[in-house]
């Protein structure tokens, strides 16, 4: 670390009239007041005047001179040619900063009047040595001989700089150049291999997949059983016998008689073949028809044969439970319920992201005469996780 003084000089104090022309007597500038390092009391002093030192890290105060005139001479004073600082009105002045002379000596000039200068001698003013100033910034002001380190290479200044990159040029030169990289090394050991890790969590539910295409339609169901044949029609009345002939030749055979009446027609099989398709309603807590339904009239000695079929599932974790399905009936007359003929079928469940196709084969009979609706019905306490549904297809056949 270089050596670092704070000075202040007091000068010329003996004799007032000495100063009558300026700040120092034209014979002070040949004379060289000695300054002392470490001291902390005036030293040095002789007809010319006195030195005050003081010790102190990182700084120098140069310069702290009286006189005896009055505040209309106020002049400056300059330090080795650099630095200014004007006079106060009792001749003082004050230099704080940092400031290392290349001899050790120093140079006080009057600026103004008559002029007149001084020199000084610092005392333990030694070499100047390398002053470390850590990793290099842009943002630092450097004076000569700082050192600094950059990208593995430390380098000194060889003048005050500021935001100048380090290398071999005007402002760096290098101390110690970065090194070429050594041989690779023998490679160690493998290590113990490490202990698992925590199972991830499970993903987010993929979207779910493109809407199948609709299945073929069904083959139409077989024609239902012919219907009894009709009764025969009565037989017509015998013709009047005719006159007894004469014995004789054998008479004309007599006209036939007139054909009897056709019977009634019987009863026809089928009556009707009805189809319908589409998503219709979905599954609820309540039961109800969820599939296509058709709207049939019938007279009470007429038997209904349904067939009818829907596609369900579920995205829901754990899939779907607790189907019922019924198949059902319902009078158009207002205000009438929905009737499920028999006890249903019972416990249907589907795995999560699957669907399957549910349905119903039953006759209705027994109905009064009226127009109805016909349909598949279901109903599950756990409705809410039956949400992947697709369409249904019915068919309905009236027979006698």
């Amino acid at each position: 670390m270089r050596n670092r003084a704070a000075i202040s000089f007091r000068l010329g104090l003996h004799d007032a009239t000495t100063f009558s022309e300026g700040f120092f007597h034209a014979d002070v500038s040949k004379k060289i007041a000695n300054v002392y390092n470490g001291c902390n009391d005036l030293h040095g002093c002789n007809e010319f005047g006195c030195a005050v030192c003081h010790h102190r890290h990182q700084s120098r105060d140069f310069g702290r001179q009286v006189d005896r005139r009055g505040d209309a001479d106020r002049h400056r004073v300059q330090l080795d040619g650099i630095h200014t600082d004007t006079v106060s009105g009792t001749g003082q002045f004050a230099f704080n900063l940092v400031y290392l002379p290349t001899d050790c000596i120093v140079d006080l000039a009057a600026i103004g009047g008559t002029g007149g200068s001084a020199q000084a001698v610092i005392a333990a003013c030694a070499a100047k040595g390398l002053n470390p100033r850590g990793a290099w910034s842009n943002a630092t002001n450097y004076v000569k001989d700082d050192v600094v380190t950059n990208l593995g290479s430390s380098f000194r200044a060889r003048r005050a700089n500021i935001n100048r990159l380090t290398g071999a040029n005007a402002d760096w030169e290098f101390l110690a150049k970065k090194g070429a990289p050594g041989p690779q090394g023998i490679q160690g050991a493998t290590g113990p291999a490490g202990a698992d890790g925590a199972i991830g969590a499970t993903g987010a539910t993929g979207a779910q997949g493109p809407e199948g295409k609709t299945g073929a339609e069904g083959a139409q169901g077989p024609q239902g059983v012919p219907g009894p044949t009709g009764a025969a029609g009565a037989q017509g009345p015998q013709g009047v016998p005719g006159p007894t002939g004469a014995t004789g030749a054998t008479g004309a055979t007599g006209a036939t008689g007139a054909t009897g009446a056709t019977g009634a027609t019987g009863p026809q099989g089928v009556v009707a073949v009805l189809t319908n398709s589409g998503s219709g309603n979905g599954v609820t807590a309540t039961r109800d028809f969820i599939g296509p339904t058709i709207t049939a009239t019938i007279t009470s000695t007429q038997k209904i044969h349904m067939v009818a079929m829907k596609a369900l599932g579920s995205t829901a974790a754990g899939g779907a439970a607790g189907l019922v399905l019924f198949a059902c009936s319902k009078s158009t007359v207002p205000g009438s319920v929905i009737v499920s003929d028999g006890s249903g079928s019972l416990g249907y469940r589907v795995a999560q992201n699957t669907r399957h196709q549910f349905g119903m084969n039953h006759a209705f009979s027994g109905l009064a005469n009226g127009t109805y609706i016909f349909g598949m019905c279901g109903q599950s306490s756990a409705f809410a996780n039956w949400n992947s549904n697709e369409f249904g297809y019915i068919t309905l056949m009236v027979v006698n």
